[in-house]
């Protein structure tokens, strides 16, 4: 599955994206910040290591334009110990998504327990089958049924003919179809 956020439709027109694009780094330097961002969004608690060699190796980007994204524009914030940053605004989104998730994920577990916690009220979705899967069914031809299929009072008269029996033209007639 994809991983989501939601943002703002008019992003380019937010004054630091602007800016962005104003800049030498123009609609490149905005496609570096939503790579930053997308980045940022895979990562557990939404913050990036400040290794700009590394994050322009991953956009295939310079590095000084990575740099220039990160630190010019106002657009992410540093830790207190300057190693990693992050996006306030994407904090900001996923926030309210995984409390959102968190919500879904508990109704159904409170869900899950009331249908299964009770054990006289609960009924399984799907039962197991009575056969253990180990035994072989056999299959019986058509030829066998029709032969024992058929009572003695019914005279079947077979062309037993070497010819006929190679060539698959074996026939079984009942005593009214012999006389046609």
């Amino acid at each position: 599955m994809n991983n989501y956020f939601s943002h703002d439709s008019n992003a380019r027109n937010d004054v630091k994206l602007i800016q962005v694009r104003m800049s030498k780094l123009g609609a490149s330097g905005y496609g570096i910040y939503w790579m930053i961002i997308e980045r940022l969004r895979e990562e557990p608690n939404y913050t990036s290591i400040k290794d700009y060699n590394a994050i322009a190796f991953d956009l295939r980007v310079d590095t000084s334009d990575v740099k220039s994204v990160i630190e010019d524009f106002g657009l992410f914030v540093f830790t207190d110990d300057g190693k990693y940053f992050y996006s306030e605004s994407l904090n900001n989104r996923m926030a309210i998504k995984d409390a959102k998730q968190s919500k879904l994920s508990e109704a159904g577990k409170k869900g899950a327990k009331k249908r299964w916690g009770n054990a006289k009220d609960s009924h399984p979705i799907a039962t197991p089958s009575k056969n253990d899967g180990k035994k072989r069914k056999v299959k019986v031809s058509k030829e066998k049924v029709n032969k024992e299929n058929i009572s003695k009072d019914d005279a079947v008269v077979t062309n037993t003919s070497s010819n006929n029996r190679d060539s698959g033209l074996n026939e079984t007639k009942k005593p009214h179809q012999q006389l046609f």
